[in-house]
């Protein structure tokens, strides 16, 4: 019990910083690279983080 919460809680807040880290990289006003890595690594974080957070809940552990 207490690993699947902390698995859950690992996957939310996987989005949750891949949402933060979207925002920040789609807003900020420096330079091509920073502001593309972190849209895409958000993104990709964001995404993952939503699979992973099915994968734990059709899981039967």
């Amino acid at each position: 019990m207490k690993s699947r919460a902390i698995k859950v809680l690992s996957a939310i807040s996987a989005v949750l910083i891949g949402m933060l880290m979207s925002g920040f990289g789609f807003t900020t006003e420096m330079g091509h690279p920073i502001s593309t890595i972190c849209l895409l690594f958000g993104l990709g974080l964001a995404f993952g983080g939503f699979i992973y957070f099915v994968k734990i809940a059709i899981s039967n552990d």
